[in-house]
C-alpha cells in the first residue's frame, strides 16, 4: 500500500495472479474496518475465494454522484489494521494538505459510522430518543433498472405507434398491424408508468417509543409497523437475493399485530450499501438490538 503522486496505490498477489489498483487521495471520504470473517474474494472479486480470513480495511471513495468501496487490505487481524489505518489516514492527509479521513472500526457495535457525505437522507432525533429518517425520491438518477425501464418503455411506444400508423395510413397496411402496434404502445405506456412511479418513490422510517414504522410511498402507500420486541434483526445486506440483486435493508420480525409480515421484509432497495450500513447502525442503536457484527459480515 503506497501513497504516491496524489494517489492511493494498492498492489496484491493471490497465487500467480497480480493486481494493482489506485484511487486519487482527494476522493477518499473515510476509512473503515470490517470483519472479522470477511471473504478474501471481496478483495479480489475477479479472482474469487471462499475462505474466511479475518478483517479488512476499506476506503469509501466518491465516484461522481455515488460512492463505492475501495478495499485496501483483507485477511489481517483487526488490531493490526486499526494501527495501520491511523497511519494511512495521516499519510493521506499530508498528501492532500488537509486532515486525513476519519477511521471507523465497524466491528465495534458502539461505533456508528458517519452519514456518507453524498447522502440525501434527512434525519431527525429527539431528546427522548425517537428517530425519524426520510428517504427522498431518487428520480431517474437512482437505480440503473429504472433508466433501462424508461428506455424500453419509450422504445415500445415509438415502435408501436409507427407500426399502428403504418397499418392505418399505408395502402398495404392491415388491421393486424394496427392491433400489433397498439399492443406495443400499451406495454410501453405500462413500462413508462412503472418507471415514473419508481422514480417518484420516497420512504420513511420512524421509531417512536420503541415502535418501528416503515413507509413506502410508491403509488398506493405501504406501511409496516413493528411493536417493541417484534424486530429480531435489522441488517444492511449487500446482495439479499443473489449476486445480481441490489443492496437492501432486511428486517426479520415476529409481529403479532399490524400489517408487517412475519419473517423477512426487504426495505430501502435503491440506496448505496454505505448508506444502508449507516442506517442499520442508527436504528440498531435506538432499538438496542443485539448486534453480532461478525456474523452479519459473513452473511453479507
Amino acid at each position: 500500500v503506497r501513497v504516491v503522486g496524489g494517489r492511493l496505490v494498492v498492489s496484491g498477489r493471490l497465487g500467480l495472479l497480480w493486481r494493482r489498483r489506485s484511487v486519487r487521495v482527494n476522493r477518499v471520504l473515510h476509512l473503515h474496518i470490517e470483519g472479522p470473517a470477511v471473504e478474501l474474494g471481496d478483495f479480489n472479486e475477479d479472482l474469487g475465494s471462499s475462505h474466511d480470513t479475518g478483517s479488512r480495511l476499506v476506503a469509501l471513495v466518491s465516484a461522481g454522484r455515488d460512492t463505492r468501496d475501495f478495499v485496501i487490505a483483507a485477511g489481517y487481524p483487526r488490531e493490526m489494521l486499526s494501527i495501520f489505518a491511523e497511519v494511512l489516514s495521516n499519510v493521506i492527509g499530508e498528501a492532500r494538505g488537509s486532515l486525513g479521513p476519519v477511521v471507523a472500526d465497524l466491528t465495534d457495535s458502539d461505533v456508528i459510522p458517519p452519514q456518507p457525505p453524498l447522502s440525501d437522507i434527512e434525519i431527525e432525533r429527539t431528546e427522548r430518543g425517537d428517530l425519524t429518517m426520510v428517504f427522498p425520491a431518487g428520480g431517474f438518477a437512482g437505480r440503473r433498472s429504472q433508466r433501462v425501464q424508461l428506455l424500453f418503455g419509450a422504445s415500445f411506444v415509438l415502435a408501436g405507434a409507427a407500426v399502428a400508423l403504418l397499418g392505418v395510413a399505408s395502402p398495404s397496411g392491415t388491421q393486424a398491424e394496427f392491433v400489433f402496434g397498439a399492443i406495443f404502445v400499451v406495454v410501453g405506456l405500462f413500462l413508462l408508468r412503472s418507471a415514473w412511479e419508481q422514480a417518484r418513490r420516497w420512504q420513511r422510517l420512524q421509531i417512536v417509543d420503541g415502535v418501528l414504522q416503515l413507509e413506502n410511498h410508491e403509488g398506493r402507500p405501504e406501511i409496516w409497523r413493528y411493536e417493541p420486541g417484534d424486530v429480531q434483526s435489522f441488517r444492511a445486506v449487500r446482495r439479499p437475493d443473489g449476486e445480481d440483486s441490489d443492496p437492501a435493508i432486511v428486517v426479520i420480525g415476529t409481529p403479532t399485530t399490524g400489517s408487517a409480515p412475519r419473517g423477512r421484509l426487504k426495505f430501502l432497495f435503491d440506496r448505496d450499501f454505505d448508506e444502508l450500513l449507516w442506517v442499520e447502525r442508527e436504528v440498531c442503536a435506538v432499538l438496542s438490538l443485539a448486534h453480532d457484527q461478525a456474523l452479519a459480515r459473513t452473511n453479507r
